[in-house]
């Protein structure tokens, strides 16, 4: 079946955001990976996007992190980088992601939701 118009235009403003969203996070220490220093390859929702769809493109929550170390959060859960991150940043700021985070909010998501996000972080760049 083939998707709707509308659905293909969200799924294309939701490619755009995300690549946005990676584009702050990146300028963020400069492409500098947040946790050991190496040059950044992506941008680490710090809280995971299943999590809490509320924060995907909130850039508070975009960490600029290396492979090796993006590796180690996903595929180890290594708690250490996790704490590293949250030294550096504060107990607040972590406490302000969880607090959005745990606050549920089924909202839908449509192209002016999308629109609005895409102005928002065209602004940040």
């Amino acid at each position: 079946m083939k998707p709707s118009k509308q659905s293909a235009k969200i799924a294309r403003l939701r490619k755009k955001a995300d690549k946005l969203f990676y584009q702050v996070v990146m300028a963020k220490n400069n492409g500098i990976c947040e946790v050991c220093g190496a040059m950044a390859s992506t941008a680490h929702h710090f809280v995971f996007k299943s999590q809490s769809a509320e924060l995907r493109y909130d850039t508070r929550n975009g960490i600029p992190i290396c492979l090796k170390c993006h590796f180690r959060i996903h595929s180890l859960g290594d708690a250490e980088i996790v704490n590293n991150i949250i030294r550096k940043r504060g107990q607040k700021w972590a406490d302000e992601l969880f607090k959005v985070k745990n606050h549920f909010v089924k909202k839908y998501r449509g192209v002016e939701y999308y629109e609005g996000i895409i102005d928002k972080l065209q602004k940040m760049i």
